[in-house]
């Protein structure tokens, strides 16, 4: 839930009310002082007058605590430096107390003043510093364009005095639509926005964000903040591009290594059943030798074992083109491991012509209880 900003008011209102604060100050101090005047000494006068000029200056700033020392400096010389009711002075040492009591106001409003500038601008780089700080670590460890994007909308929008976000990035893939984020999702701007800024790095533009707000404009460190915001987000963006496309640079490496071994080991195993049909086929063509029917059934069974064998390793290759094209989809189920370990006996029995193969069924059930955890991760292939 986004934090309610209170509005302050404008920049030269604050400076008026600031002067005018500084003044009433003065005047305040003066009426205090005047009945005092028989009990005080100048000295402890241009002493209590100070006061009123450091408590306008850490205030309002420097100027009106500058403009409180020059009213103090009169009020001073006309209540309480004879001839009074007068800016005339008589004597040199009222004269000097009068200089004195200046020169002391303006370099502690000055003084005073830069203290105060000083405080402002560290809370200021503190504040700057801090909400970045949070940015960057919403941002660490996320791999998702829309998820980087709606945390930033967030916090744009619970750390700046706007009524509206939107933020929309380019996709990479072609074939997917912009990713657009607004916040709050409830509420639909009706005229433009009052900022936009680019997400721009070296590798182009990643995105815009348009911000809608009632103030005329954003203060200098708002300003700066968000641009630090806009810059951020472009490096999350493209930090997070450049590892999905090292991941898909990967994976297809990856896959092509697959393909290499995958075509290496079926030339070897197209090659079986392919000599077992030539040899088969160019000992019936030839007429040197002069066949029984029992010797021929036996070629004509090879050649049609080695025939299906070969069709079983081309359908495979088939299959796994039309996984990779997203044709197939894959089901997960549960299945026996005997009729597995059977189907794939029955497949090789060529192959095991001169094996024997056994498993019994205390080997059967200690099997089944050892990869019963992989069942379920079994895929069976349907069109």
């Amino acid at each position: 839930m986004k934090s309610k900003t209170v509005s302050k008011p404008p920049q030269y209102l604050r400076g008026v009310i600031a002067h005018l604060v500084a003044g009433a100050a003065i005047l305040i101090t003066t009426l205090i002082l005047i009945p005092l005047k028989p009990y005080l000494g100048i000295q402890q006068i241009a002493l209590l007058y100070l006061l009123p000029i450091m408590v306008s200056t850490v205030m309002g700033g420097l100027t009106p605590g500058i403009m409180a020392g020059v009213l103090a400096f009169f009020t001073f010389n006309y209540y309480f430096i004879e001839p009074y009711f007068t800016l005339r002075v008589h004597t040199t040492q009222d004269l000097i107390t009068l200089i004195i009591f200046l020169m002391v106001g303006i370099v502690m409003s000055q003084l005073i003043g830069q203290a105060r500038e000083g405080i402002r601008l560290a809370r200021i780089r503190e504040w700057e510093a801090v909400h970045m700080y949070q940015l960057i670590s919403a941002f660490a460890g996320i791999q998702d364009l829309r998820k980087i994007v709606t945390v930033l909308a967030d916090d744009i929008l619970k750390t700046f005095p706007v009524e509206f976000v939107q933020i929309s990035i380019q996709n990479d893939d072609k074939t997917e639509k912009n990713i657009t984020v607004t916040q709050p999702t409830d509420l639909i701007p009706n005229a433009n926005p009052n900022m936009t800024l680019s997400m721009e790095t070296n590798r182009g533009i990643e995105g815009e964000i348009s911000l809608w707000h009632s103030h005329s404009q954003f203060t200098q460190e708002q300003d700066r903040l968000i641009h630090a915001y806009a810059n951020q987000a472009a490096l999350a963006l493209e930090r997070t591009r450049l590892v999905q496309s090292e991941n898909k640079a990967r994976l297809l490496e990856e896959s092509d290594q697959l393909k290499t071994s995958l075509l290496n080991s079926v030339s070897h195993e197209l090659r079986s059943p392919l000599a077992v049909i030539k040899a088969s086929v160019s000992s019936l063509r030839s007429g040197a030798v002069d066949w029984n029917p029992e010797a021929q059934q036996d070629l004509l069974s090879s050649i049609e074992e080695e025939t299906d064998h070969l069709n079983l390793l081309v359908g495979n290759l088939l299959d796994m083109s039309r996984i990779e094209a997203g044709a197939l989809q894959l089901q997960r189920r549960w299945n026996s491991i005997l009729e597995i370990v059977q189907g794939t006996l029955s497949k090789m029995k060529p192959q095991l012509v001169d094996h024997q193969i056994l498993y019994p069924s205390w080997w059967v059930t200690k099997s089944c209880w050892s990869l019963a955890s992989r069942l379920l991760s079994f895929q069976q292939i349907t069109p």
